[in-house]
């Protein structure tokens, strides 16, 4: 199966956010978007992924100030990329 299949099949819309974007901004993106993940890019570049999970690590970590921290500093690296026909 390929990834464009599972696009296909699951969700076509890929939802992204910047890595200069608050980890606040990423919650309540998820949250408009009811999904539990976000891709990171910067520009043209995909940079991460940041998900539900490492949001509630952060808050974990730093607490209430880890809603105001870049979601660069919390994506795990390093990110693994692949192309719609990728199987």
């Amino acid at each position: 199966m390929s990834i464009q299949n599972v696009l296909d099949r699951n969700r076509a819309e890929v939802v992204t956010i910047s890595p200069t974007d608050t980890v606040k901004s990423a919650a309540d993106r998820m949250r408009a978007h009811d999904i539990a993940a976000l891709v990171v890019k910067s520009g043209a570049a995909i940079t991460g992924l940041i998900s539900d999970r490492e949001i509630v690590h952060a808050a974990s970590r730093h607490g209430e100030g880890a809603l105001y921290m870049a979601v660069l500093e919390i994506v795990p690296h390093p990110t693994i990329t692949t192309a719609p026909g990728d199987t």
